[in-house]
């Protein structure tokens, strides 16, 4: 790709460089822009556009940290593979050799991967066999259905210390995956309720009560994630937000926002919100903001 033509409006109370950023971005979202397409460098779009070339600068480094583009030293920036945001194109019959490259990765952005050459084997073969040679009868037993009592009460020293959560080992469950957590909720919760999604949602929470038969509604967001009078005008009943990291998106809802949502909570009764901590660990820069 070699330019853009952006209808940038001076006129305008929003900043060029925020025009050209949320130019950029619905295009990758849409997929006019696909996957691995090669944008313009910063010199050459900020001189097709006639604007400084820190306008497009400042542009770009939105979209790198929000993941929509990447930065390949000495080649220039590429569009991010960005799951569940827009249809890829149909894919075209591979050679062996290009499916052999394609398998062989410098860096794994993938979702919830692990860094299997990051993971401390020595340690964790140590701790095992430590273990194991101890009479550890525990071992053999079924334990707590809540989770064991000591793992719950070390998460709950880490909440307290990486989130502000202040919380006991009886009000934490531990469970086998997100998914199985959420069905555990949703008995909680009862049938019949109305759950609200952020637009673009982490979708297999959504696929997953809608599968429970609950009725979903999808709630636009905005730059400080969930808009909170769509969500009013929704009649729902549960939130499900991803307020630290917003999946896909990475939006992280500042303070206001969040105070917002917990007031439309307070005004009634039967009113949840539903606060998935997704990378809540991560952060850009700044001091993390407590979880709600």
């Amino acid at each position: 790709m070699n330019e853009l033509t952006i209808n940038l409006k001076t006129n305008s109370a929003t900043p060029l460089y925020e025009q050209i950023y949320d130019y950029i971005k619905n295009d990758i979202q849409s997929g006019r822009i696909p996957y691995g397409e090669k944008l313009p460098s910063t010199r050459s779009l900020s001189g097709y556009l006639e604007v400084s070339r820190s306008t497009v600068e400042l542009a770009y480094e939105q979209l790198l940290s929000e993941g929509y583009i990447e930065s390949r030293p000495c080649r220039g920036f590429f569009v991010s593979e960005i799951e569940e945001l827009y249809y890829l194109k149909r894919a075209e019959p591979q050679t062996g050799r290009r499916r052999a490259e394609q398998r062989s990765y410098r860096y794994d952005f993938t979702p919830n991967g692990v860094d299997l050459k990051s993971f401390p084997y020595n340690v964790w073969r140590k701790l095992s066999r430590e273990i194991l040679t101890d009479d550890r009868t525990e071992l053999f037993r079924s334990g707590d259905s809540q989770g064991e009592y000591s793992f719950r009460s070390a998460i709950c020293s880490y909440l307290y210390q990486a989130r502000g959560v202040n919380c006991t080992p009886e009000q934490v469950i531990v469970g086998a995956g997100n998914d199985y957590i959420l069905m555990l909720l949703s008995t909680v919760l009862g049938p019949g309720l109305k759950v609200a999604f952020e637009d673009p949602a982490y979708m297999q929470a959504y696929r997953l009560f809608k599968s429970l038969s609950y009725e979903t509604v999808s709630v636009g967001m905005d730059r400080s994630g969930m808009c909170i009078s769509q969500l009013a005008g929704a009649e729902a009943d549960v939130a499900y937000v991803t307020p630290s990291h917003q999946y896909p998106t990475g939006t992280v809802m500042p303070i206001g926002r969040r105070l917002e949502l917990l007031k439309w909570a307070q005004e009634r009764e039967d009113r949840y919100i539903i606060e998935d901590d997704y990378d809540s660990e991560f952060r850009y820069k700044g001091k993390p903001i407590p979880a709600l």
